[in-house]
């Protein structure tokens, strides 16, 4: 059934999931959806973002007017349109959605961290419709972090493999050629990384190890078919990837 969410400023929060103190890059609203500004500071949000593919991970309880502000965040939030009242007293109702709109619908990160009932490049939903005039946001339980259908463009040799998004890349190579892994952006991100042209080896390097085992974080690609998934996970206060499956790739 067809669905178009109309975002609304001025939003409320009805209820929430247990808040925290963070500090966001740029000016937000309350309900807008964030994401971890860098891989080791998980205390400092930007504006998640459908077009470059930032996945959101929590959502703002309150406004800042400017980079470098603190406000209350959430993992998760029910969020409802505010009502406005005329100078004559006249209440106009504001809705997110129309009377023939299902509840339960579903919600996906648009762009400069708003809602969106389209689902985009990313694909990550963030939520639900629970009312007109209400929405639920959770992205770390609607969204789908082993998202393997999207693909990542192969940055080719001597390239850096971008990591602001779940997803798989196709490894293609004329040669012997090499490519770099940055730490993962959010706790639970996915790449596969798999050799789909073999004209050279193609060795990948990580930034962090993809084992438990100091040291082991360059996967060699030597054959077509091989192939390695990674996990982001939390090592102390840092994000790295580790290792989830691994057909035929060397670890060194």
């Amino acid at each position: 059934m067809a669905f178009t969410y109309t975002d609304k400023d001025g939003k409320r929060t009805v209820r929430t999931g247990k808040a925290y103190k963070a500090t966001v890059n740029a000016a937000v609203v309350v309900g807008d959806l964030l994401a971890p500004a860098n891989a080791d500071t998980s205390s400092t949000f930007k504006l998640a973002d459908d077009s470059t593919r930032v996945k959101a991970v929590a959502v703002a309880l309150e406004a800042s007017t400017a980079a470098g502000e603190e406000i209350s965040v959430a993992d998760w939030a029910e969020l409802a349109t505010q009502d406005t009242v005329g100078t004559n007293g006249t209440v106009t109702e504001v809705y997110f959605a129309a009377s023939s709109d299902f509840l339960g619908a579903p919600l996906y990160l648009g762009e400069s961290g708003k809602p969106s009932s389209a689902q985009g490049t990313s694909g990550q939903q963030i939520g639900i419709l629970t009312h007109r005039k209400r929405i639920l946001v959770n992205p770390g339980v609607y969204s789908q972090p082993t998202d393997y259908t999207n693909l990542i463009t192969d940055p080719g040799d001597a390239g850096a493999i971008p990591v602001t998004a779940s997803g798989s890349v196709a490894l293609v190579t004329a040669g012997a050629e090499t490519r770099t892994l940055a730490d993962p952006t959010f706790i639970g991100q996915t790449i596969s990384l798999y050799l789909k042209t073999d004209g050279g080896n193609c060795v990948v390097t990580s930034a962090s190890d993809v084992t438990n085992t100091s040291g082991e974080n360059v996967m060699t690609f030597a054959d077509v078919g091989d192939s390695v998934i990674l996990i982001a996970i939390e090592d102390g206060s840092d994000l790295e990837w580790r290792q989830l499956q691994n057909d035929g790739a060397a670890l060194s």
